[in-house]
């Protein structure tokens, strides 16, 4: 298996200093693992991201798997900072509350 060419360490130094607003130390985004083809990375819940019903919104989702990504692909080709997201899409399930709700009513 192909070895990353950033470690997690060194893209997370790269993008603090680059983005200071989201992976400084309030910003809430910390990269846990970076792998050749993947990134694993976290982000700091804040009461703002929920929707109504107190489930994650879609664009805290979107907004985490786009960071993710962008965080997968400089692990695997290095440090290029202008590179970007082409084409992103997800397809939402019903929330286990609104899974719920529709079975009792349907």
């Amino acid at each position: 298996m192909q070895s990353p060419a950033m470690t997690a360490e060194k893209l997370s130094d790269a993008l603090r200093a680059e983005l200071p607003h989201m992976f400084g130390r309030d910003g809430g985004y910390f990269i846990e693992a970076v792998r050749h083809g993947g990134a694993r990375v976290r982000r700091k819940y804040h009461k703002t991201s929920l929707r109504p019903g107190g489930t994650l919104s879609g664009a805290t989702m979107m907004e985490l798997a786009d960071v993710a990504m962008y965080v997968a692909v400089l692990g695997s080709i290095g440090w290029v900072p202008l590179a970007v997201t082409t084409n992103l899409n997800i397809n939402f399930l019903l929330s286990p509350l609104s899974a719920i709700s529709w079975r009792m009513c349907g």
